[in-house]
């Protein structure tokens, strides 16, 4: 072949060679293992945020195992509990090289979980080993399963394990003496479940992930100081907030866009509303008041439809709780009465005419009819005036007291205590001439 086709055929190729690809299956069965392989030509390191979950269209969290073996990345998680339906998984904002060009995108795979029950499970999805290691099995049979271990070389270990009803079992493998790293597929396989599990083998001289010391190593994205060039959370497609390095993986729970499009773009204890980032004034009901319920992070009001509905000492008012101003008459004024939880006048009871109709006025308590006479004689009542009380019944006329009884004169303080005076002087003179005459008498 010439030079000139070898090259030609080169440049055809490298399209196709640094494409960016997804691999996974299109079905899973409920329990199995999700194994995800990204393969493409990355410049710069992906990290384990740009990785995100969803059911139809809605994100969901599940937790994930994410980690870069040779040139491609893994993300395996377990599907347990997972209810059958249409998912997807999205690697968010990847830039790669294609054509001797860097570009940025988000690339996705489409996945179904059926009505059907996998075999079994297995622990790990994704192995990282420089000694011995063992793989966790649960058979979710109910009868006796046997699944096929085909190892690669230099892993020895049982060729198959035998699982009872339900049973959860370790498997033991060991490592021949490598001097060089290994990188694999772990073959496991039933009947209708199999699993291709990556696997990567450290040189038995290497020490595996010895987070802490500083040096960036297969499966960390940062170590204590050494953050690999990323300085901050705008190195991890966020606007503000702050970047954490824990146990060796960015935590970016506190970082945050100044303009969100959902709440995975806030940080931890932030939410999304009306395009911005605010911060949650709770997460449970438990973070507000009696009357108020946990609603997408606000404490809003209890809606009711009846008092039943609100707690103690609350009732329902216009679909909403309110709180309850009196159960009792006794928690209320002496001239109110509790009604429908709320203090009010009771009939008749007034502090002044305000309080009272136009044609009432308002006389020692109580709101009473205004006389129409045009004198109190016409009632063959009188006016008592200022040095008198009414003994009985009365009634208001132009402003002031009728009384249709008797007018009595007013009883004085000051005349009381002239009158007890006189009585007390009376006692003492009567007490000396008592004792004079006795002792005239002797």
């Amino acid at each position: 072949m010439k030079k000139g086709s070898i090259v030609f055929l080169v440049l055809l190729l490298v399209p196709f060679l640094s494409a960016v690809t997804v691999n996974m299956h299109e079905e899973y069965a409920r329990g199995e293992n999700l194994i995800i392989r990204l393969s493409g030509n990355f410049p710069s390191q992906i990290y384990s945020d740009s990785v995100k979950f969803f059911k139809d269209t809605s994100e969901i969290q599940i937790d994930y195992d994410f980690q870069k073996i040779g040139l491609e990345y893994y993300v395996s998680a377990s599907l347990v509990g997972r209810e059958p339906g249409n998912y997807s998984v999205q690697f968010e904002e990847i830039k790669y090289s294609e054509a001797g060009q860097i570009n940025e995108g988000t690339f996705s795979g489409n996945f179904t979980i059926s009505n059907d029950i996998a075999d079994f499970s297995v622990d790990k999805g994704i192995i990282f080993a420089n000694s011995d290691f063992e793989i966790v099995f649960e058979n979710f049979k109910d009868s006796l399963l046997v699944v096929e271990i085909n190892l690669p070389e230099g892993i020895l270990g049982e060729e198959e394990i035998s699982l009872a009803p339900g049973e959860t079992k370790a498997a033991y493998f060991e490592l021949e003496r490598i001097n060089q790293s290994l990188v694999a597929d772990l073959n496991l396989s039933s009947d209708d479940t199999d699993y291709l599990i990556p696997i990567y083998v450290f040189d038995q001289g290497t020490i595996l992930n010895e987070c802490g010391n500083d040096k960036i190593e297969p499966g960390e994205e940062c170590d204590g100081n050494e953050w690999g060039g990323v300085d901050g959370c705008s190195d991890l497609r966020y606007d503000k907030g702050s970047l954490k390095c824990v146990d060796c993986l960015f935590d970016t729970s506190m970082c945050y866009d100044e303009v969100c499009d959902s709440n995975r773009d806030c940080a931890e204890n932030q939410f999304c509303k009306n395009d911005e980032c605010v911060k949650k004034e709770c997460t449970s009901d438990s973070n507000c008041s009696r009357k108020e319920d946990c609603k997408m992070y606000e404490c809003v009001p209890i809606e009711c439809d009846a008092n039943s509905d609100c707690p103690e000492n609350y009732y329902c008012d216009d679909e909403q709780c309110v709180s309850k101003e009196c159960s009792k008459d006794t928690d209320c004024e002496d001239n109110e009465e509790c009604l429908e939880w709320g203090c009010v006048l009771k009939e008749n009871a007034c502090s002044s005419d305000s309080q009272c109709l136009e044609s009432q006025v308002c006389d020692k308590g109580n709101c009473i009819s205004r006389i129409s006479f045009d004198s109190c004689s016409e009632l063959n009542g009188e006016f008592c005036g200022e040095n008198k009380d009414c003994e009985g019944e009365s009634q208001i006329i132009d402003g002031e007291r009728c009384c249709l009884d008797s007018c009595i004169a007013k009883t004085s303080s000051s005349g009381k205590v002239i009158g007890w005076i006189l009585i007390i002087a009376v006692i003492v003179i009567l007490g000396f001439l008592f004792f004079k005459y006795k002792n005239t008498k002797k």
